[in-house]
């Protein structure tokens, strides 16, 4: 077996800066015209550390609860006339509605169950700056057709807003805008849960998917945080174009602290954004890594799905968090994103 080449130096074979020349930043797969010259990395307005992003207090905070799920992604356009102090009201109606679809011989649920009540309310924790709307969970409970037994939660949506860029929107005060949607849950139910939201808000909900650009941002920006005690290995998976045969697929995996000190190595760490030229170095160092070991390039391969130690994303809108520490800063790039997403509409 061949030594491997440390990853270092492959990176000082950029520049003396550890920076890149700007062709480096045109790269295949790249469907969007208008691309983000950074990214937020911490709180807009402040430099705070990049280890841990603000929280709700703990006594408050419900973030626990959304790690180690995995969630299906949808981005949301502004609610029109949405109220939180009527959360209870929302509850009713949303109730009303999946009960009447029952009756009409819609079955929503799955084969033995069938569901029968709703429930909106807060949930604590997300919110990233003082302009951020309440996030607000959707539960819904389904009982045993046969009568027996208790009913159980069969899908859980949250619509959240975390650090909602200032440029974003501007739109009167009758609208709520909480971009992203997660969902667990399953598809069918999601699609009358879906239908009854654009019905009752007026919007447009639709499913979340990420470029391989997407996916190369949220390595990059992600790859250098590494938890102290249960980090994961960075892997980016990539698929394999038609016409190679016998090979569909690609991994490349990296261990946790080795992508901290490339990370380092490029990141200025006076600058709470991470750039483009930053992103594009990253990729580039460890696409380059590859090719010197194996000599393929995967810059001809479709990427689409990353893990790092704080998630693990893909492109088909799928998203698992692995750490409750960074959910804040996953979820601020996700809104980010949505945004960016509903505007090119």
């Amino acid at each position: 077996m061949a030594e491997c080449t440390p990853l270092s130096q492959i990176t000082n074979t950029t520049s003396s800066t550890g920076r890149v020349g700007r062709s480096w930043t045109q790269r295949q797969h790249t469907p969007y015209t208008r691309t983000p010259r950074s990214r937020c990395l911490t709180g807009q307005g402040k430099t705070v550390p990049l280890a841990r992003t603000p929280q709700a207090p703990r006594t408050l905070s419900r973030i626990k609860e959304l790690v180690n799920k995995t969630w299906r992604l949808y981005k949301v356009t502004p609610l029109y006339k949405f109220d939180v102090g009527s959360l209870r009201k929302y509850s009713r109606l949303l109730s009303a509605h999946l009960d009447a679809e029952y009756r009409k011989g819609i079955a929503v649920g799955v084969e033995s169950e069938v569901a029968d009540s709703a429930r909106f309310s807060l949930f604590k924790g997300l919110k990233g700056a003082s302009g951020d709307s309440d996030a607000i969970e959707i539960t819904v409970k389904a009982k045993p057709k046969s009568g027996q037994g208790e009913s159980k939660v069969v899908l859980s949506a949250i619509l959240c807003s975390v650090q909602l860029p200032d440029d974003a929107f501007l739109f009167p005060e009758s609208f709520t805008f909480l971009p992203v949607m997660m969902v667990k849950g399953g598809v069918g139910l999601t699609k009358q849960i879906v239908s009854w939201l654009e019905h009752q808000f007026d919007c447009h909900i639709t499913h979340m998917s990420f470029s391989p650009y997407d996916l190369s941002w949220m390595v990059a920006m992600w790859g250098g945080c590494v938890p102290e005690t249960n980090s994961k290995p960075v892997e980016m998976m990539y698929t394999v174009p038609k016409e190679v045969e016998g090979l569909s697929r690609i991994t490349m995996t990296i261990d946790a602290k080795v992508c901290k000190e490339l990370w380092d190595s490029i990141r200025d760490p006076t600058n709470n954004r991470f750039t483009e030229e930053e992103e594009a170095a990253f990729i580039k160092s460890l696409e380059s890594h590859f090719f010197y070991h194996f000599k393929v390039k995967l810059t001809a391969m479709y990427l689409n799905r990353v893990v790092t130690s704080i998630a693990v994303v893909d492109s088909s809108g799928r998203i698992k968090f692995y750490s409750d520490d960074h959910v804040h800063r996953v979820l601020r790039h996700i809104t980010e994103v949505a945004v960016e997403q509903i505007q090119q509409k």
